[in-house]
This record gives structure tokens, C-alpha cells and sequence, in this order.
């Protein structure tokens, strides 16, 4: 832990983490934070582009025993800082239950529970997404993009069917592209693959 001497010149209010939570500072306003968490000298320096000064003051017993501040690789960096992010927006989500709950679930999520029997849960004027699901993550080829098929007119009555500028058919007359449109991903694919350019 360290003293942080911080002050914002910045147009936004910072915040710092410190033992049991975070400190906020004001535009404008110069504060000393104690029991804050370490910054490495990159992110001090990001602090003062921003025209934040930070100073830090390591704790008296480190500064006795000789300890040097700590300079944190930069992946160890990012992920304390994707730690803190994910931490202040659940001190958010909580907060947000805590002013406004919406179901009986939530309202027993927002204050603690009462030892005796509870009511049914009521309807939910809206649905509740929960922040985290255990559901598997499904393979990549999900997310894979199918390919988006578009029917262009080449002139004098023949048509053509592309994928991402791509031709994809021979040419064709309108009257075989009437529907394609309508067709099922499916149905254009097999469609396209029974028309398909030979060579």
C-alpha cells in the first residue's frame, strides 16, 4: 500500500483504489489517499498526459526495509485494471438493485434475506439479464458469418447471383431469380451451388 498525493487538473473527476474500495477525486481538487493501491510509473505518467499529478509516497516500513515501487509488466497491468472495471461495474449493478429493485428476487438480492417464510415471486415488469451465465461458449464456427447473397442485374434481361462482390452463378434469366429473396439460407445456398459457375 501507498500514500498517493493526487492532484486533478483533469476535466473529469479520477478515481483510486484503495484498501476496501475506491476514492474519488474532484476536478480541480488536490486530495492525499492513503492506504492506496501501487500505480507503476507508466501509469503515473498516463495520469500526468492527463493533466493529473500524481505523487506517491511509498509507506514508511517499505521505505525502511528498502523496497523499491513495484513496475508490473504491462499484461499484468491490463488485467488488474480489466479486475477493477469488472469490479466497479458490479458495485454499479448492486447499487442500481439497491435504488430500484424490480422483482422480489432482486429485492432479496439488494437486502438480506429474511429468515422466515417469502412471498412468491411477482411478476417482473421487465426482464432481468444476469450478469454471469454458465452456459458452454459455443464453437467458433457459430460465429462464423454466412455469406450474404445478393442477386445483380447484369444488363439485357441476365441476372447473377454474388457473395461479397464474388459471382457466384452463371448468368440467369429473370424469370429463375424471381423469390430468391424469399428463399431460406439454406434454399440459397443449395440454389447457388446447383448453378454455380463451372470451371
Amino acid at each position: 500500500m501507498a500514500t498517493l498525493q493526487v492532484e486533478n487538473g483533469a476535466i473529469r473527476a479520477k478515481a483510486f483504489k484503495v484498501y476496501g474500495g475506491f476514492v474519488r477525486v474532484r476536478p480541480g481538487k488536490t486530495a492525499i489517499i492513503k492506504d492506496a493501491a501501487e500505480l507503476t510509473h507508466d501509469r503515473i505518467a498516463a495520469f500526468d498526459r492527463e493533466g493529473v499529478k500524481v505523487t506517491q509516497m511509498v509507506d514508511e516500513a517499505r521505505e525502511s526495509a528498502g523496497d523499491q515501487l513495484p513496475v508490473a509488466p504491462r499484461i499484468f497491468e491490463s488485467k488488474a485494471w480489466a479486475a477493477e472495471v469488472e469490479a466497479i461495474a458490479a458495485a454499479a449493478v448492486r447499487k442500481l438493485l439497491d435504488e430500484h429493485p424490480q422483482t422480489q428476487e432482486d429485492a432479496a438480492v439488494a437486502q438480506p434475506a429474511d429468515p422466515g417464510p417469502s412471498p412468491p415471486p411477482a411478476e417482473a415488469s421487465a426482464t432481468v439479464v444476469p450478469l454471469a451465465t454458465t452456459e458452454p461458449v459455443p464453437p467458433r464456427a457459430a460465429f462464423e458469418a454466412k455469406p450474404s447473397f445478393t442477386v445483380i442485374d447484369k444488363g439485357r434481361g441476365w441476372y447473377v447471383i454474388t457473395a461479397d462482390g464474388k459471382e457466384l452463378t452463371k448468368s440467369l434469366r429473370k424469370e429463375d431469380v424471381d423469390g430468391f429473396d424469399a428463399l431460406s439460407d439454406e434454399d440459397k445456398g443449395a440454389f447457388v451451388e446447383a448453378h454455380k459457375v463451372e470451371g
